[in-house]
């Protein structure tokens, strides 16, 4: 339980993390939210990355946030648990 808690706690930062980076050390660490938005038992992590969705697409150039960002949020958008949704 200890590990969630520490692993949502870095998840929640993340995007204020990867502003600090150079953009190829951003542009690495993209899928870092396509895989960690797939585990549909976790909706908490799933409900921090879309609270980030604004802030990385203000980082990233416009290609990667349609080829990443847009997917995840319509994806987010049909998600089952409704705090992910809204």
């Amino acid at each position: 339980m200890l590990d969630d808690e520490i692993k949502l706690g870095a998840i929640q930062h993340l995007s204020e993390i990867i502003q600090i980076l150079d953009e190829q050390k951003r542009e690495e660490l993209i899928d870092l939210f396509l895989i960690l938005q797939k585990d549909q038992k976790k909706w908490r992590i799933r409900e921090s990355i879309s609270h980030q969705l604004t802030t990385l697409s203000s980082i990233y150039p416009i290609d990667i946030v349609f080829t990443y960002i847009v997917p995840i949020a319509f994806k987010f958008c049909t998600d089952t648990v409704s705090i992910v949704r809204d």
